[in-house]
């Protein structure tokens, strides 16, 4: 089969490797969507477990299936994540399932492909038969998505609340779109770079969108908030400054969402009087659970979330270096990759 190899730094290859047999319990996918992800574009960039392959957002039919595989057959269209608990270890057993001590070890990666594996664990809680009203680029979104919904389930929200996002790149466009999906929404900020990226948080439904290049963004939000600040602040972009900026944008009792996590555990200076007397909760946020999955599940197959404007376009799986070319330069939101032995359905 083909896949994406990335061998170097900056440097993918389409090359002929051997197709991926399913083992108990396991099925191969031929992927029909895959997107690229600020993860893979890292990996990319500093040529990290090089070589080897890579995407881990995608969808497809089933192929083959292993032993003892129940609810799907050849031939079935599915959404699926990458990563399952297990289920056995300490933090499973706390209900921790996000933070699982065995998630990496079964994770599947190499959806830039014409197939991929997918394991036991994912295959039992995380794979869901994808309904036709559904597009396959609309249903690879469910891993990101889900771990937006993961993150958001961590901190409270009012519907009286203002959430401020830092950073409109997938996850906080997504992050924008649950926001929008709630029977009772806050009024959102979003504070970002890039003109496509501003203007799609506008378009779906920011109430104020600061460009963080050129605005006094501290400034507009304390005149939007009557002096106070927001109730939540989620941090998007991870960067040191967007974390830098973090408290400035605070009110006194406020939660502080930590999703992007920045490159390689940088120093951040803090206020930690204002952390500790105007008692401002930090909460980091990392993967999913079964349930987040489900719930995403939920929001594209009920169309509460409609993810599709966040595409910038789409590239055969043979141009996939074109795609990671101008997301290196700063150019689009995120792109799909189509295998090109595959017909992708419903765009």
């Amino acid at each position: 089969m083909l896949s994406a190899v990335l061998v170097e730094p900056g440097r993918l290859e389409v090359e002929e490797v051997p197709e991926p047999e399913p083992g108990p319990g396991e099925v191969v996918l031929r992927v029909q969507s895959a997107l690229t992800c600020t993860a893979d574009l890292r990996a990319y960039r500093l040529g990290l477990k090089a070589p080897g392959p890579l995407g881990h957002e995608f969808s497809g039919q089933v192929w083959r299936v292993g032993a003892d595989v129940r609810g799907f057959r050849e031939g079935d269209a599915v959404m699926t994540a990458h990563v399952a608990p297990c289920g056995e270890c300490f933090l499973c057993s706390r209900g921790q399932g996000n933070l699982c001590e065995n998630l990496e070890a079964g994770m599947a990666v190499g959806g830039f492909a014409e197939f991929v594996r997918v394991g036991a664990p994912i295959v039992r809680q995380n794979m869901f038969l994808k309904p036709a009203s559904l597009s396959y680029a609309e249903a690879a979104f469910l891993e990101p998505l889900a771990s937006v919904v993961q993150g958001l389930g961590s901190i409270p929200i009012d519907p009286d609340d203002t959430v401020i996002i830092l950073g409109c790149g997938t996850v906080g466009l997504l992050c924008l779109a649950c926001l929008q999906a709630l029977e009772r929404s806050p009024r959102v900020l979003v504070v970002g770079r890039g003109p496509e990226r501003l203007e799609l948080a506008r378009t779906m439904g920011a109430e104020l969108v600061i460009d963080a290049e050129t605005e006094p963004v501290v400034d507009l939000v304390r005149e939007r908030t009557a002096g106070l600040g927001a109730q939540v602040v989620m941090d998007c972009a991870g960067q040191p400054e967007s974390w830098a900026q973090m408290l400035d944008l605070a009110s006194r009792g406020s939660h502080i969402l930590l999703f992007g996590g920045c490159p390689g555990a940088l120093p951040v200076d803090l206020d930690t009087t204002r952390l500790h007397y105007d008692q401002i909760a930090l909460v980091g946020t990392s993967h999913f659970t079964p349930r987040a999955v489900r719930s995403a599940r939920d929001l594209l197959v009920g169309h509460r979330v409609r993810p599709a404007p966040i595409l910038s376009g789409s590239f055969p799986l043979r141009q996939i270096s074109q795609a990671f070319g101008r997301l290196d330069r700063g150019e689009g939101t995120k792109f799909e990759i189509v295998p090109q032995s595959t017909e992708a359905s419903g765009r």
